[in-house]
């Protein structure tokens, strides 16, 4: 049975290439979470505009996931594209030990599990 953050919809605003970003999040979420597990993470979120349903045509996919073992900047990189090209959207993946103290709690409040 699949737990209700599987079944979590992304609100998205009312532009189609909003609804758009939140449908390839849900079609690739096992994708994008193997992807960050393979890379030494786990635990993705969405944050940002997508999360709290204020994306625009022209937005990213903000994505916090939590790193396991080290990861240079070259390979999280590497993965950042690897996920926007799967998704077919600019996707930034932060790692939540790089956010900045004054903005952890509202990206930790807006935060969906993917």
């Amino acid at each position: 049975m699949r737990s209700d953050a599987a079944n979590q919809k992304f609100p998205g605003s009312c532009t189609s290439a909003a609804r758009a970003r939140a449908k390839a999040l849900r079609h690739r979420r096992r994708a994008i979470n193997a992807l960050v597990r393979d890379a030494g993470g786990r635990h993705v979120r969405v944050f940002g505009s997508v999360a709290t349903g204020v994306d625009r045509d022209d937005s990213d996919i903000d994505l916090l996931f939590t790193m396991t073992k080290p990861m240079s900047l070259m390979a999280l990189g590497r993965l950042e594209q690897k996920i926007s090209d799967l998704v077919g959207v600019r996707v930034d993946l932060v790692p939540d030990s790089a956010v900045r103290p004054e903005f952890r709690d509202r990206i930790e409040a807006e935060a969906v599990p993917l």
